[in-house]
């Protein structure tokens, strides 16, 4: 046989569709023919929503005597959904990205991505396929299907409470089988995937099949959610935590079992927010919508960061993936375009995120994100995997209730914000390194090992408070430590202080241990409690001193030299680092490093002392 050869789609608003034979059974080679329609017409199909897996192309299908590679996940759905049992004998109409789109032509991808949102809205049916079924996905479909039919809308919380008494009455084997089965389920590839976000915001019927299994994916989504609470926010709860601590089979399967039904139940409710935004209506779970989506209009910025976490095997796609979703919300982005360069297309998202909300929160991005090489310091790198480093916006007002002032140079690239200049850093210590937990237990003189290096900073502090209270506030990230509470481990902070300003060479451990056998047993937790927390919050970042003594904690690559500004309209300090000087010597251009902590000014201290006094600074 001759291999088949896609020929150009003609109308600019045409998709190739494939009509899909049936077959005898799931082992025999599919048999499809692929036609050219407009999205525009009256044709029925459905969508498949899946992931490639291994993009290896080494199975055969059929088309009129031509054959085409595809992917082994791509094989295992046509075989399915081309069965007899699926068909009742007549031919499917399904529109599959890796067959329907010739994906060695850039310019085709480029201009049927840009169709994709209305690809799945205009869809019949969004079918997902989570891969081949066994027996622990049977075993799921199974239970969600049944916690899902018995709860009746308004009355789940009673429900959850009966499901609840019944995961107890099961026992914790026959319990921990189950979690464990639900757990390999819900994390299998789809679930980490770019894409299923805008298929599954703009589908209207949607059905999630695993091998011969299936459900609607409001049914699979309420199912999930009544299992998430009855096993984490029922009165039974605790209990089923102090069996797992008893029977130590799988110490992390609470932590494993929360996250894979947490990102089930925040991929349905980013979900909900597309679709209530778009005039879908769906069924209600008692859940708040993701915060930045429940907005009107939304945020283009949460968007972006509540889907960075998600895989894609082209980072380009990254922005791409959520281009029909953006269209959806009314959102001004680029029309996605694969010959332009990914520093281009981040730069792009960048500014239109800005331009959209108005406002300068994209630039905290860039904690979690790192600045993207080769485009402007104040565009996030979205292709990198989110970093622990973290720091809240909402806990703080360094710019009181001042409006955000910015503009965008003709071409783009440079970013000029209003703001006031706070100070130079004159001092700072190594960047906190995250510590493994497990050697932390082994050795916890490591906790101290991390800190010790800060002794010269403190050192170099002279302006109110003293300079431990000022490292107390500074390492708590104060307001945001501990839910707005960091006063409750000032005992613990007490013990432990002493330790990392000492000067001589004692032995971190036999200190340490001393400093919490010292303690009542409450406290001797506290203390572990405090430092576990201490060292969350300070990874990725490093302690530094300025010129007039405020003390704080920065991006992990700040520099001595560099400036403290406070920007218009933004909660938190920035770090920038001076470039170099225009032709006349009047102005200069600064680099992004990143927000920042700095006791003393975080409450529009240092904004009062202005009086209005403000400067620009363009950021390239």
């Amino acid at each position: 046989m001759s291999t088949y050869e896609y020929q150009p789609i003609q109308d600019p608003r045409s998709i190739r569709v494939l009509h899909l034979e049936p077959s005898a059974d799931h082992e025999s080679t599919p048999r499809y023919i692929l036609k050219e329609v407009s999205l525009d017409s009256s044709l029925e199909y459905e969508a498949v929503s899946y992931t490639w897996g291994p993009p290896e192309r080494t199975e055969t299908i059929n088309s009129e005597g031509k054959t085409l590679l595809v992917t082994k996940n791509c094989m295992q759905l046509l075989q399915h959904f081309g069965g007899k049992a699926h068909t009742n004998g007549i031919p499917r109409t399904l529109w599959i990205d890796a067959i329907c789109i010739n994906q060695e032509s850039a310019d085709e991808r480029t201009r049927q991505v840009q169709l994709m949102g209305d690809v799945y809205g205009k869809a019949k049916r969004v079918l997902i396929w989570l891969g081949e079924g066994d027996e622990e996905s049977a075993s799921t479909f199974s239970y969600i299907s049944e916690y899902a039919q018995s709860a009746i809308p308004g009355r789940e919380l009673v429900y959850i409470e009966q499901l609840a008494l019944r995961l107890r009455i099961m026992g914790y084997y026959e319990r921990h089988q189950l979690m464990n089965a639900v757990i390999k389920t819900t994390t299998r590839p789809w679930f980490t995937r770019m894409w299923p976000l805008q298929e599954l915001a703009l589908g209207t019927e949607i059905v999630v099949h695993c091998g011969d299994n299936s459900l609607s994916w409001n049914s699979f989504a309420r199912g999930i959610h009544c299992l998430y609470q009855a096993y984490y926010k029922s009165t039974y709860s605790r209990l089923f935590e102090q069996e797992e601590l008893r029977e130590k089979m799988n110490g992390n399967m609470k932590t494993l079992m929360c996250t894979a039904l947490d990102d089930v139940l925040q991929l349905d409710l980013k979900r909900r927010a597309v679709a209530t935004k778009t005039g879908l209506t769906i069924p209600d779970l008692p859940e708040a919508l993701p915060r930045g989506l429940d907005t009107d209009p939304p945020s283009l910025t949460l968007l972006l960061r509540l889907n960075h976490h998600k895989h894609c095997t082209d980072p380009k796609d990254k922005i791409f993936a959520l281009y029909g979703v953006t269209q959806a919300l009314q959102m001004e982005m680029s029309k996605p375009d694969y010959a332009n360069s990914l520093e281009k297309i981040y730069t792009d998202a960048a500014r239109a995120a800005i331009s959209h909300d108005k406002n300068l929160l994209l630039l905290h991005t860039i904690i979690t994100t790192g600045r993207m090489p080769g485009a402007p310091s104040w565009v996030p790198n979205w292709k990198a995997p989110p970093t622990l480093t973290v720091m809240q916006t909402q806990c703080y007002n360094a710019a009181k209730d001042s409006e955000p002032e910015f503009s965008f140079s003709p071409d783009g690239q440079r970013l000029t914000i209003t703001g006031i200049y706070v100070d130079e850093i004159i001092s700072r210590a190594g960047a906190v390194t995250p510590i493994d937990p497990m050697d932390i237990e082994q050795d916890p003189s490591k906790l101290l090992e991390v800190f010790r290096p800060m002794r010269a900073c403190l050192s170099r502090h002279s302006s109110p408070p003293s300079p431990k209270e000022a490292f107390f506030r500074t390492i708590t990230l104060d307001g945001a430590f501990d839910q707005g509470d960091p006063e409750r481990f000032r005992d613990a902070f007490e013990r432990w202080f002493p330790l990392v300003i000492e000067d001589t060479k004692t032995d971190l451990y036999t200190a340490l241990a001393s400093a919490l056998d010292a303690g009542s047993g409450d406290l001797s937790q506290d203390v572990g409690i405090f430092l576990s927390k201490v060292t969350a919050n300070m990874a990725g970042k490093a302690y530094f001193v300025t010129k007039k003594g405020y003390v704080g904690a920065g991006m992990h690559d700040l520099e001595v030299g560099d400036s403290l500004v406070v920007f218009s309209g933004v909660s938190v300090p920035y770090i920038l680092r001076r470039g170099k000087m225009d032709e006349e010597g009047r102005h200069c251009t600064y680099t992004l490093i990143g927000p920042a902590y700095a006791h003393g000014i975080m409450y529009g201290q240092a904004w009062d002392k202005t009086h209005g006094q403000l400067e620009e600074f363009t950021l390239v």
